[in-house]
């Protein structure tokens, strides 16, 4: 996965060295990554907890390439106390995410 997300920073960036803020709205795939990687791990341990009954796999990060529907993925909670914060903690994951090199 890390090497798809690789090739994929890759062709959009050309030759930048250094992923920027505002390349994150090309790069739908790291998105992806670290939507699912929220949704496994979420940061609010007081949301509602959500769990398979057995070992499962839906889809992958490719789940979220499109649009996220509401009530379906709310890592950070929905509504008037949802974090404020959510938009730049996705950002920040992938700038940290997309800067680490894999050595492929």
């Amino acid at each position: 996965m890390m090497e798809k997300a690789r090739e994929k920073i890759d062709s959009k960036l050309k030759h930048k060295n250094i992923i920027e803020e505002l390349d994150m709205a090309n790069l739908t795939y790291l998105t992806c990554i670290v939507n699912e990687a929220l949704r496994l791990y979420p940061p609010g341990p007081l949301l509602v907890p959500h769990t398979s009954s057995t070992e499962c796999t839906v889809g992958g990060p490719e789940r979220f390439e499109g649009r996220v529907e509401a009530y379906k993925f709310m890592p950070f909670g929905v509504g008037t106390r949802g974090c404020p914060g959510v938009g730049m903690a996705v950002r920040v994951a992938g700038l940290g995410l997309g800067g680490v090199d894999t050595g492929v």
